[in-house]
Parts: C-alpha cells; structure tokens; sequence
C-alpha cells in the first residue's frame, strides 16, 4: 500500500496540521536533531580531536606556505576570478584537524619534524602558537599577535603580518618559510560583534557576542547572506596582502591553503572547533603559486629576532652557517 498517497492512513486533520505548520514542524526537528547530533560529537571530540584527518603540512612540497584562517574552498573560488594570479578552479586537500590548536599540535611535532622545523620561518597572528609551540624548535617564531593586537577592532590586520612575513624572509633567508593570517576568520569588518581583547585571545569561549550568536538570535537573527558576503569580505582583505607577499619574497614553489574550513550551519555546525571531522571543516584549499622578491614593498617594521640564542649553535650543526 502506498502511504504516500493514500490519505486514508492518516489521522483525520493531520495533512492541513502538518501544511499549515510546516516551518514550526521543520525547525523542531532540526533542534532535536542538532541536540542529540551535538550530545554524541561531545562525547566522541575528546577522542577524536587526537586522530589526524589529513596529512600534515610538512608532508607537502613547498618553499612558503600561507595559511589563511578558516578558508572554504568554495569561497576562494568565489572570488578567484577578481585575481588574476588564483586559478578559477580551485583543488582542496584533506586538513589534518578542525581547530587552529590542534592543527599546530597535530602540524608540528619537534619528534618527527624536528630537522624541518629548525630550517623554518614561521609568522604566525594566530595566538594558539603560544600555547602550543616552542620558539626554540624553529629557525624563527614569530609570534605576530603578541604585541601587535588591535583591541578596537579585535583582530590582526594582514597588513601587520605580510610586512612582518617579508622582513622576517629577507633578513633570513629560510630553506622554508610559514605565513600564517587571521583572516578571513571572524570577526568580519562588515559586520557589528563585540570585539576579542588581548587578554581574552586563545581561549574558546570568552564569551563575547560574536557572527555565530547573531545568526542564531531568535529575536534579530543575522542574515546568512550577509555572514557569508562579511566572510568573503574578509577573505578579499587578505588575498590583496597575500598579492603583495608573493611580489616580495623569494619562493619558487608556494602552497597556498588552509589551517581548517569554517561551518555555515552544515550539519548544524556554526563557525569551527576541536575534533569535528565534517567536509567543510577538515577540506581546504591547495593552490600552487610562486613568489618572486620585486623590493616593491619596504616594512616599516624592524626584522623580528630568535628569541633563542641556541639557534645559531643549531644552524651549524645542521650545515646552514
């Protein structure tokens, strides 16, 4: 018997209850589903967040490596016709994780990329660098966030990072070098949330009233468009200073990518966090670009120092002084 058509199996009122109610029925089901979704991922985050999702980024070829904070492939093939340097289709690679802190953990292991690390620049906005990692495993850690916050706008512009980027290359001369930017990670410049202060940057909930809690109101719900048009906002903001990073620095061989992606209610998933191995957290960008040093740009900026005085003794073990 077809119960799709025989209306003799349902209850007398209930196809005009349900056509009626429909939004109401819908967003029901939708809380019960996220709700008992988000009861089992918080069981299984603590260990999944331990298991690698994709490979890390020291298993790639490259000689600098940008990483854009939280960028979706489709997004960057949204805007890739505005750059005539990004090709119009865009490849995606697997992350190793679906959280900054747990894509350095996962990233940079001294056990077993030691030696790589060591021949390595790495400028970072992203605060997680010092919870996580030890300036003495690098070649240079140049912890951009430290002391370059701006509390107003509760971000790091790219600007601060690329001028940071090209004095730390120049002044190096790194066998690799990674540039990580904030952007387009939230907050978005076009749209109002309340601001990250210096104080609160590496902690997960520092609970402020960010995109996420807006699109979520039930009073005054932020537009989807809107979010989505704010990130891509952001995401143009950076790829302009990624422009001027590959016309400043020497790298033949440039992977362009990702830390993670960025949910935009996928699975009920509102921006990203630790052990959430879905599609649109764990797939990001590979794009493979090169850099040529035009002396275009000149930093304002002092060249950032080691802050270990042990490098040096570990250059020459290693044959690089």
């Amino acid at each position: 018997m077809d119960f799709e058509t025989d209306e003799s199996n349902s209850p007398p009122g209930l196809r005009e209850f349900v056509q009626g109610n429909g939004k109401i029925l819908k967003d029901t089901l939708h809380r019960l589903i996220r709700f008992n979704g988000g009861v089992v991922l918080k069981n299984l985050q603590p260990t999944l967040k331990r298991y690698r999702f994709g490979p890390t980024p020291f298993e790639y070829d490259w000689d600098l490596l940008v990483v854009l904070d939280t960028c979706r492939p489709d997004a960057l093939e949204e805007v890739a016709p505005e750059y005539d340097w990004l090709p119009n289709e865009i490849a995606t690679m697997r992350s190793c994780a679906s959280w900054s802190r747990s894509w350095m953990v996962k990233s940079f292991d001294p056990a077993e990329w030691g030696d790589e690390m060591a021949q390595t620049v790495h400028v970072s906005w992203n605060p997680f660098t010092g919870h996580v990692l030890e300036d003495d495993d690098w070649l240079l850690l140049d912890e951009v966030w430290n002391g370059s916050w701006d509390n107003d706008r509760g971000l790091i512009p790219p600007r601060v990072v690329t001028e940071r980027a090209i004095a730390a290359h120049r002044e190096w001369h790194p066998k690799r070098q990674i540039v990580h930017y904030m952007q387009p990670h939230a907050p978005y410049r076009t749209i109002e949330s309340e601001p990250l202060h210096e104080t609160e940057i590496g902690e997960i909930d520092a609970g402020r009233w960010t995109v996420w809690d807006r699109l979520k109101d039930a009073d005054d719900p932020l537009d989807w468009d809107d979010a989505w048009d704010g990130m891509l906002d952001n995401l143009r903001w950076v790829l302009d200073d990624v422009e001027v990073l590959l016309g400043n620095i020497d790298a033949p061989n440039v992977l362009l990518t990702a830390d993670h992606g960025e949910g935009f209610n996928e699975w009920f998933v509102y921006g990203h966090g630790p052990g959430m191995p879905f599609p649109k957290l764990i797939t990001v960008p590979e794009v493979r670009l090169s850099a040529t040093d035009t002396f275009k740009c000149q930093p304002d900026r002092e060249p950032p120092t080691r802050s270990n005085p042990n490098v040096e003794d570990r250059l020459k073990a290693l044959g690089y002084r």
